[in-house]
């Protein structure tokens, strides 16, 4: 197919651009989108992946006084089973950090992801009592394997360990706001962390008490033990895959699209109107869609979910690949939700001529 480069060939690439490329003349690569369902479920933080022909809905809820993770399955997104958490932070109990009188961490931004041989993985941020934007939310991961029970891994070993550890001794707090995961063709994973930044300029770098770069990092490992490096460009710089968008990718997801590559998620303010994607082959160089005068191409806007909304949080899918069918969810409120992000189910059909029509422009 005419401009069409599978994403594992692509991995043997070694030139990366130094900032996000901007493409006029091109939208987003979906198309005839699905009317938005609401499905029930006050929930901020959600993702979504696919297990053995089910769906799998991930979110963090509060269950009997304690922050837990549940993962909802079914056939669809409108026929999940409700099921008891998954786990909640009682497994937490090397954090390490002042709980300000709370007996278990918070649990937030959290996502869920299936490996290749039905490992799955969650990746959250954890912090002391929850006081709006100035609670830490320190990134870990647990961990269960096919068959077993789950394991707290805690902050991924290696660079972004460190990270945290240069950031604590300067007194500081780490802001982590999502991120991703994703394995590649070699079974080799790819963690994206967002509000991270090299170790060694922590020092340099942090002058305040919270450590907010506004980066999304890329780090690399063999297995999910670690230890994970960052990636890093030419000049030896770590790679921030926003820099030079304009925009802040506020609660930022990446996410898989198949053999095609990877959509980076995010809203451009607070609070949101909108949902941004910017688009990769290779999970390192990111494409953002702008009008000719060079504004960022909206993937969804509140008002298409529901035309009363007052704010939107987050859009994030999975890629039927059979079907080509991008299967999605987005939460948005509206006055009678009193505060809540009220999840609805959608989708739209993945247009590959489309999708490669975001990277000729730039060949």
């Amino acid at each position: 197919m005419k401009g069409y480069v599978p994403i594992f060939l692509l991995l043997t690439i070694t030139l990366l651009r130094a900032e996000m490329q901007k493409v006029k003349g091109v939208g987003y690569p979906f198309q005839d989108w699905q009317a938005w369902d609401s499905m029930g479920l006050g929930v901020g933080y959600v993702s979504i992946s696919q297990s053995e022909g089910s769906m799998l809905l991930w979110f963090g809820a509060r269950f009997k006084g304690l922050d837990s993770l549940v993962r909802l399955e079914g056939p669809d997104l409108s026929s999940l089973k409700r099921v008891a958490p998954q786990f909640d932070t009682r497994m937490v109990n090397d954090y390490g950090r002042d709980l300000d009188g709370v007996p278990h961490p918070i649990l937030s931004r959290t996502t869920g992801h299936r490996l290749a041989d039905g490992t799955e993985v969650v990746q959250a941020s954890i912090g002391p009592r929850y006081t709006g934007g100035g609670s830490e939310l320190c990134p870990v991961l647990f961990v269960r394997v096919k068959g077993g029970e789950w394991k707290y891994l805690g902050i991924p070993e290696g660079d972004p360990e460190r990270f945290v550890s240069a950031v604590w001794e300067k007194g500081a707090t780490v802001r982590c706001e999502g991120g991703g995961l994703v394995q590649l063709p070699g079974g080799q994973l790819r963690l994206y962390n967002h509000g991270m930044m090299d170790p060694e300029r922590v020092r340099e770098k942090v002058k305040g008490k919270r450590a907010s770069s506004g980066q999304i990092l890329i780090a690399e490992s063999e297995t999910l033990e670690g230890p994970w490096t960052f990636l890093r460009d030419d000049q030896k710089q770590v790679i921030d895959i926003t820099k030079g968008s304009g925009l802040p990718w506020l609660f930022p997801h990446v996410q898989p699209l198949g053999e095609h590559g990877v959509m980076l998620t995010g809203a451009d303010q607070w609070p949101p109107k909108a949902v941004y994607a910017a688009y990769s082959r290779d999970g390192v160089n990111f494409v953002l869609p702008v009008t000719e005068e060079g504004k960022p191409v909206p993937l969804r806007r509140m008002e298409d979910v529901n035309p009363d909304a007052r704010f939107c949080k987050s859009l994030r899918g999975t890629l039927i690949e059979k079907t080509g069918m991008f299967s999605a969810v987005m939460n948005v409120s509206t006055p009678g939700d009193q505060g809540m992000s009220m999840l609805y189910s959608g989708g739209a059909q993945l247009n590959v001529n489309a999708w490669n029509a975001l990277f000729e422009s730039g060949e």
